[in-house]
């Protein structure tokens, strides 16, 4: 996997919270692999933590992933008005909201890309508010993706 690649994702960071888990994430890249969970130490980033999220990805037998909520930061559980953490996206997601979701998700975990994008918040009463999210791959055996961190902004 090519890390230098990943570099120029920075420039196109709008918010100091993204620019900074990018770096981060990518400081504690090993060689040409991505981080697994257990090098992340939450000590190190605690102005990131209102905003972070974390997903587990499940394989499985092989097939198409799943996802489920690890953690959900303060910030994204008010923006939400509820704590998703412990769920799974079927739980969480309904229709094509739920589609959308496991596709961005599954790019992530598949391909092993980070992925920055813009997004209006799926909640009925809440989907005026634009947010714009950063999805990070982890990998605890290097060959597998097994989960996520994310960082999400509203406007």
């Amino acid at each position: 996997m090519e890390l230098k690649q990943f570099k120029s994702l920075r420039e196109l960071c709008s918010c100091w919270q993204h620019a900074e888990l990018l770096d981060y994430w990518l400081e504690k890249c090993a060689s040409d692999h991505v981080p697994t969970r257990a090098a992340l130490d939450p000590v190190e980033i605690p102005r990131l933590l209102p905003y972070v999220n974390l997903y587990d990805v499940i394989w499985n037998g092989g097939g198409e992933p799943h996802f489920r909520f690890r953690l959900v930061g303060t910030n994204n559980v008010d923006l939400y008005g509820r704590d998703a953490t412990g769920r799974s996206f079927e739980d969480a997601y309904k229709g094509e909201t739920l589609n959308e979701q496991i596709q961005v998700f599954s790019e992530v975990a598949k391909a092993w890309t980070p992925i920055l994008d813009r997004r209006r918040l799926p909640i009925e009463g809440r989907d005026f508010i634009n947010y714009e999210r950063l999805l990070l791959p982890l990998s605890s055996d290097g060959e597998t993706v097994d989960m996520i961190i994310g960082c999400m902004v509203a406007d």
